[in-house]
């Protein structure tokens, strides 16, 4: 079975399993990255034990790992927490009769102000 495939079925892993999974994961997106956690570590603005506590399961913070993501140009994985609220066809709608029909009349053009009325 492939890795994404095993993803499906965290839910019967521990909390303990899935963090050991995650660090997993991390650590062999460092090493196709060809980085050492030292480096790793001084790039993201983390000691090298937090790298390797996240590593090795035993957790960490989300600014950690979200600094660690970032180094390792994979904030793209964080997409999955996004969750897009679809647009009901009622509010479509109602906002489609609130759409401007056209632009008002100018009263008066606005004064021009000089650099040194800012």
């Amino acid at each position: 079975m492939n890795e994404k495939a095993d993803i499906n079925f965290e839910y019967g892993l521990s909390d303990a399993a899935i963090l050991q999974k995650l660090g997993g994961y991390l650590k062999q997106m460092r090493l196709n990255e060809d980085m050492t956690q030292g480096t790793l570590a001084t790039l993201a603005g983390v000691a090298r034990s937090v790298v390797s506590s996240i590593e090795n399961g035993k957790g960490g913070t989300l600014t950690s790992l979200v600094q660690i993501l970032r180094v390792l140009r994979k904030l793209d994985t964080l997409n999955v927490f996004v969750v897009e609220e679809p647009i009901s066809p009622m509010y479509i709608a109602k906002m489609a009769g609130k759409r401007r029909q056209r632009a008002s009349k100018a009263s008066k053009p606005k004064p021009y102000n000089t650099p040194s009325e800012w």
